[in-house]
């Protein structure tokens, strides 16, 4: 009876906190290393923006109002030969410090988004190592829900910059790199990297300009500031593509 009751006292204090915490139409959350710095995605906007502070209490949009919105951000996604350019969605919900967003469907493909600092309750140096780790992470689930196997792909867009200088340090403009799976914003002090991967058992990758993206899901290898995976998937499964962005 004791463990039944700590359970139902669990559950319902997570119930609880989940109401408290959840942030849905404030611009997002802070995502990254806590007095490093951090990225914030707004999916009602489809755009990022960052600090170079700790997060500020109750900064409704501090982050895009400031001058620190990146020029061109957001993410992309590609369903059976149609795209979506820039996805947003008012289904979107902030539990700091985890963010997520539901950008329906595409051709019979659904796309979910959760998006999450490395951060671990607790104390201890391994825990404040992840904490302060200027890091985040943002991984897209899709699935297929239509009766045949189709080409999906999904893209991630930072450009390091609000018009001038660099927003997480590094160049403004990225270049290519680990076989088109990542680019690099090198600088001569810092530097930005932006990443992808997926699940797919044989996925492609590209990276830099948009190039063909919304007409066959693949971008214009080279300089830019996007990078993407591409994969056939089969009616009823389910793909999973992971992008970190590290300053």
């Amino acid at each position: 009876m004791r463990s039944l009751l700590i359970s139902v006292l669990g559950i319902s204090l997570f119930l609880m906190y989940s109401d408290i915490f959840a942030l849905a139409k404030t611009n997002g959350t802070p995502i990254g290393g806590m007095g490093t710095g951090y990225v914030v995605y707004n999916a009602v906007t489809g755009d990022f923006g960052t600090s170079g502070k700790a997060p500020p209490a109750g900064a409704d949009g501090f982050e895009f109002a400031s001058g620190r919105k990146s020029s061109s951000s957001g993410f992309h996604l590609f369903a059976g030969g149609g795209a979506i350019q820039k996805a947003t969605t008012e289904d979107e919900d902030a539990k700091c410090p985890i963010y997520t967003a539901d950008f329906g469907e595409k051709n019979s493909v659904s796309f979910k988004l959760t998006a999450f600092g490395p951060y671990l309750p607790g104390d201890g140096v391994e825990n404040f190592q992840l904490a302060t780790s200027p890091l985040a992470f943002f991984e897209i689930v899709a699935i297929n829900n239509g009766s045949a196997a189709t080409d999906v792909a999904a893209a991630m867009e930072f450009s390091n910059t609000a018009g001038s200088g660099s927003l997480l340090g590094g160049a403004t403009i990225a270049t290519a790199e680990s076989d088109n799976q990542a680019v690099s914003f090198a600088g001569t002090d810092d530097n930005a990297y932006l990443a992808v991967d997926c699940d797919a058992a044989t996925p492609e990758y590209s990276c830099g300009a948009m190039g063909t993206f919304t007409t066959n899901g693949t971008l214009s290898n080279g300089t830019g500031n996007i990078v993407a995976a591409k994969c056939n998937l089969a009616a009823g499964a389910t793909v999973r593509f992971k992008f970190t962005l590290a300053w």
